[in-house]
């Protein structure tokens, strides 16, 4: 080989290695460049969260939702999930945390969930569920992390035909004889860990609901 071709192979050599080193940064910066799917290039994420009782409609808007401490500050992570979206509308909320790590909304908008009875005696639960992109959800509001474009609802699950919350009337009382009457009220109020145990019973190994 003489001189004039070995010079040659080596410039080849260095232009190839150089072209491959190129590509190499440039693949870098691209990827560096671009945002994760489902994260806008701000740090926040677009989706539309509505609420709805079967009367009325809380919220209903697209909006722009920032990472947040999701887990009751028990680690310093943020993510961004519904849990920040609905903190973020500015609707007054009420979490309750004794099933952590996931966290269940008691009471939106000062409507609380609670246990009435059928005509049968039996316990019918009033609470607040929430959908992924119309699906019913399969994991808790602050443990999934939303994508852009992410629908979340809302919904007050309020099943019709059983007896309300308010005080029961007034009925007679056997007990008092024929001289008189007596009345008996009965309070039905919410127990948050019946209903939450309810929901748990209902749940499939999958995690799924």
């Amino acid at each position: 080989m003489n001189f004039k071709i070995y010079n040659e192979l080596k410039l080849k050599k260095t232009l190839l290695a150089a072209i491959i080193l190129s590509t190499l940064v440039a693949r870098a910066v691209y990827a560096e460049e671009i945002p994760p799917v489902g994260e806008a290039t701000n740090g926040t994420v677009s989706i539309h969260l509505t609420i709805n009782t079967s009367t009325q409609t809380i919220y209903d808007t697209d909006m722009d939702v920032e990472a947040c401490n999701s887990d009751n500050s028990s680690t310093e992570d943020l993510k961004v999930t519904p849990y920040c979206a609905i903190l973020q509308s500015g609707v007054e909320s009420v979490w309750d945390w004794s099933w952590a790590p996931g966290a269940f909304i008691t009471s939106i908008n000062d409507i609380s969930g609670y246990t009435s009875q059928d005509e049968n005696g039996n316990d019918v639960y009033h609470y607040w569920s929430w959908s992924l992109n119309s699906s019913y959800a399969e994991t808790s509001l602050n443990e999934y992390e939303l994508g852009a474009g992410d629908l979340i609802s809302l919904d007050f699950v309020d099943p019709v035909g059983e007896t309300p919350p308010e005080d029961i009337p007034p009925a007679e009382n056997p007990s008092s004889g024929g001289g008189g009457s007596g009345s008996s009220r009965k309070k039905i109020t919410f127990d948050t860990d019946e209903a939450v145990s309810f929901l748990y019973s209902r749940q499939k190994e999958n995690g799924s609901w």
